[in-house]
């Protein structure tokens, strides 16, 4: 995963956006970039510009879906896999913006990511 060496810095504010003396630095990096990637799936780029790729590793037995969905949560697509299947999306099916990727093994809910779209 991507490690971004000069960390952005969040500062505590008040609900009026005045700054608090007493807050506390949190020093982050920036989530998402390059390839997301655990032991069942991986979907990169991200962000995405020409095509998403999806790899389901999971069992040959295993059943996948993948479900792409807008900020609303509605279904703008749907992939069905089986374990060690490689696939790709064509971005440009869908506008500049966040998407969510759900991940449904077995029709039992799995996981999601999220995913930025910018042609």
């Amino acid at each position: 995963n991507y490690r971004d060496p000069d960390p952005f810095v969040l500062v505590k504010t008040d609900a009026e956006g005045c700054v608090t003396e007493n807050c506390e630095n949190i020093a982050i990096g920036i989530a998402g970039a390059g390839k997301e990637e655990d032991g069942r799936f991986s979907i990169y780029p991200n962000p995405a510009s020409d095509q998403i790729y999806f790899e389901f590793k999971n069992a040959p037995a295993s059943a996948a879906t993948f479900e792409i969905l807008d900020l609303t949560g509605r279904r703008m697509e749907t992939l069905r896999f089986k374990g060690g299947e490689q696939r790709n999306y064509p971005a440009n099916k869908l506008p500049n913006g966040i998407y969510f990727i759900r991940l449904s093994v077995d029709n039992q809910f799995v996981e999601t990511r999220k995913i930025v779209i910018n042609h």
